[in-house]
């Protein structure tokens, strides 16, 4: 009985010992760092303030922030919360065949970035830990923590919407928190049925550079590139190669990243820095053309070849006519709206999205410019059988 007692009271202590560490530990935590200084990524001030808006507001809902592959999503939520503490981020990929649930696998994460891995070897569950440790902070009337969730793309719908009512429980009810949960709109977002509202959550989109965002994005790398060699080029020559990345690789930051930051720095000279951006843009169009193959390949033969025709054309149009509604996209390849969003998901392995599917509107676009030159391609080749 006095063993039964003592073994009690010890496993007491040492549960409020690792709730105390673990609050500690969520306070003073450190915002993930934003590489500003290597040029990578363009702070979107009005994008970041949605972001971070509901931080200090009590009751806050969750943050969804969506867009396409490589959109810049998650700097741009890192970024929301620069140089702040209690700021946790974690790269959540929870694999859709786990039986443990969402909020329980997610806990664990948190704990492990915390430092605290140790913890599963002491008998308790990481999602008792770590709300205890919430109410503990709210209590003693500090900040409430940041958790910046950056789910996996292999992450399923169904996942998603239970991770979104945690969030919901733990946040907009209990007030215990504030959640940012970075996803893809192609696929894991599309697919969700429950209304955002009824999950307090709401949607922040990153889309592409503006046309002024993307120069100056690419003058900074064309400048540091340039007091790297030596280089002295005229404001034209400037002008001129700014112009030519903007026309030639589009204005997604990834795209961006990977010519300015990456295929220049094996670069000596001005004429391979012009020869890379030409390289670099028919790479970006074959891995386009590649994923609308794939989805083509995927749609079944009975469908109507005119309808599929049109709507190529209008997702390669530059004008606002080149957004369709998901249903009237799905109807044209002979396919529900769900098989719309697996098929253009099952695409994307070495290749990129042929589409852009907007959860707010359920609208459907062409991925990218490339996606759009893809499409243009399709429709010729139609056109020429």
């Amino acid at each position: 009985m006095g063993a039964g007692i003592g073994a009690h009271v010890w496993w007491a202590k040492s549960h409020r010992s690792r709730v105390a560490r673990a609050a500690a530990k969520l306070v003073a935590i450190d915002a993930p760092p934003v590489r500003l200084s290597e040029g990578l990524f363009l702070p979107r001030n009005e994008v970041t303030k949605g972001i971070a808006a509901d931080r200090r507001t009590e009751c806050p809902n969750t943050v969804l922030v969506t867009g396409d592959c490589g959109a810049g999503k998650s700097m741009a939520a890192k970024s929301a919360f620069k140089g702040q503490q209690g700021v946790v981020y974690t790269n959540f990929n929870c694999n859709p065949t786990d039986t443990e649930p969402i909020d329980a696998c997610w806990a664990a994460q948190v704990l492990q970035a915390l430092g605290m891995h140790s913890l599963a070897l002491q008998g308790e569950a990481a999602l008792r830990v770590l709300k205890a440790a919430l109410q503990e902070i709210q209590r003693n009337g500090k900040q409430r923590p940041v958790f910046i969730i950056d789910v996996d793309a292999a992450f399923a719908s169904a996942q998603m919407c239970e991770l979104l009512r945690m969030c919901k429980e733990l946040g907009a009810d209990a007030s215990l928190a504030h959640f940012v949960v970075v996803a893809t709109a192609a696929h894991t977002v599309a697919g969700l049925r429950a209304p955002l509202s009824s999950l307090c959550a709401k949607l922040v989109e990153i889309g592409d550079l503006e046309t002024e965002e993307a120069q100056e994005y690419v003058k900074g790398a064309l400048r540091k590139w340039c007091a790297a060699h030596g280089a002295v080029i005229t404001q034209s020559e400037e002008s001129n190669i700014i112009d030519k990345v903007l026309s030639k690789c589009g204005t997604r930051v990834l795209y961006l990243k990977v010519t300015c930051h990456g295929s220049w720095g094996r670069c000596e000279t001005l004429p391979e820095l012009n020869a890379a951006i030409e390289a670099d843009a028919e790479r970006f169009e074959r891995w386009a053309v590649w994923g609308l193959d794939k989805f083509l390949a995927l749609v079944p033969a009975t469908a109507a070849r005119a309808q599929q025709l049109e709507v190529l054309r209008q997702f390669a149009s530059d004008s606002k006519s080149g957004t369709l509604a998901l249903d009237r996209a799905a109807s044209a390849f002979g396919i529900t709206e769900s098989r719309f969003i697996e098929l253009n998901l099952d695409s994307a392995p070495g290749a990129a999205l042929p589409f852009t599917i907007v959860f707010g509107t359920r609208q459907v676009r062409a991925a990218s410019v490339h996606a759009q030159r893809a499409m243009l391609k399709q429709v010729a080749a139609w056109e020429s059988e």
